[in-house]
């Protein structure tokens, strides 16, 4: 776990390092950021001793935001968006990108989304699963 910590460190002054591009709300319903994000998830995968998905659900959270600003992606501005909208069902994407908005509390078991968000997120996580699962 130290190293995780050691390497999530690197990975941020590296991160703030890379300059000032504003990051954007994946574009909701689509494939291609689906796969920008499925690309980063796998590099990020790399960094991390064992699976991500084993991680503790903060761990899991800082990870996942990682992965979202490796993308050029707004984790937080993301979800807010995906909450706000109807949910298309025949839309595949709008679930996929549910699914890795909510990994944090969701990949091994379900865990009180009150132990890993703020207040703000907790409302938005509430409304996407009340929508999409």
């Amino acid at each position: 776990m130290r190293l995780f910590f050691i390497l999530f460190f690197s990975m941020t002054i590296l991160a703030s390092c890379g300059g000032d591009k504003a990051l954007e709300v994946v574009p909701l319903g689509e494939k291609a950021p689906l796969e920008r994000l499925a690309e980063a998830y796998e590099a990020m995968s790399e960094q991390v001793v064992g699976n991500p998905r084993s991680l503790e659900p903060k761990e899991r959270l800082r990870f996942v935001r990682f992965v979202f600003e490796k993308a050029g992606y707004d984790y937080s501005a993301t979800l807010e968006a995906l909450s706000r909208i109807e949910p298309d069902p025949m839309n595949p994407h709008q679930r996929d990108l549910a699914e890795l908005l909510l990994l944090p509390h969701r990949a091994s078991g379900w865990v009180d989304p009150k132990e890993v968000y703020g207040e703000a997120e907790r409302a938005w996580v509430t409304r996407i699963e009340a929508a999409f699962f």
